[in-house]
């Protein structure tokens, strides 16, 4: 079934996603209704597959690498279709869109070759698991955010009339969403790293972190932490701040998309 299920859902995403880029660069206003028709149906298709694999485990698929990735990547999906219904952030599909494709792609490289299907985690590992899943999703609309600010705050610096900026949301927007996604989504990744660590520390009797996968969640939300601290305390905010919430998340995609390799 995911021999049909991803594949729909990656050509619906690309064909969002080819819409979102008229709708922003081309002068075609009805391309920005298209994009995120054609992204929620690839949305659909990919949480039936969420759905049967769930049905078939016998609870949330997210024991392997496969399982994992194909939740995170519904995840960023749904938070796209939920940010732009409510703020109509056209962009916004060229930046996490391709997040989900990049996770369905690897997912339905690893079904081919028969990777998937391990016993869903239960108990704490369960809700450690889904709560740093959960996490990384929102902390991908503080990503998108950051690089909307950096490029708005470059081109008008440079004071260059780029066609995208008037697709974007305002520097002060940018700003209050994405610290709003942080906050949201620093908090929920906490959650789930430090239940990871409690949980490392209860089986191997070790509370550093036994491989790079950690190290690197670890060392993304330290980077989180220090920009939320330095903003709520100094109001540290503007290109700097955005510039640190993006190698946070590039840290921690680097976690998440090495356990595919």
């Amino acid at each position: 079934m995911a021999a049909v299920l991803l594949p729909i859902a990656l050509l619906s995403y690309l064909a969002g996603i080819t819409a979102a880029a008229v709708a922003v660069l081309g002068p075609v206003p009805r391309a920005r209704f298209w994009a995120p028709a054609l992204i929620g149906a690839g949305t659909c298709a990919h949480w039936i597959e969420v759905i049967r694999r769930a049905v078939d485990v016998g609870g949330l698929p997210i024991a392997d690498v496969s399982g994992y990735l194909l939740v995170l990547g519904g995840a960023v999906s749904v938070l796209y279709l939920t940010v732009w219904l409510r703020w109509k952030v056209d962009a916004l599909a060229l930046v996490l869109t391709p997040l989900a494709v990049v996770t369905a792609a690897i997912v339905w490289r690893l079904a081919r070759s028969g990777s998937t299907g391990e016993a869903p985690p239960e108990g704490w590992l369960a809700l450690h698991v889904s709560l740093a899943t959960a996490g990384m999703a929102i902390l991908g609309l503080a990503f998108a955010m950051a690089l909307f600010y950096i490029l708005q705050d470059f081109a008008l610096k440079a004071r260059r009339n780029l066609v995208v900026l008037e697709m974007l949301p305002s520097l002060n927007r940018c700003d209050r969403l994405g610290f709003q996604a942080l906050i949201v989504g620093f908090l929920v990744f906490s959650l789930g790293i430090f239940g990871g660590i409690v949980l490392q520390a209860d089986l191997h009797a070790a509370w550093v972190p036994v491989d790079s996968k950690q190290a690197l969640s670890l060392v993304a939300w330290t980077i989180f932490a220090v920009v939320v601290l330095l903003r709520v305390t100094a109001g540290f905010r503007g290109r700097r701040s955005a510039t640190l919430v993006i190698v946070g998340f590039i840290a921690g995609l680097f976690a998440v998309f090495g356990m595919a390799v």
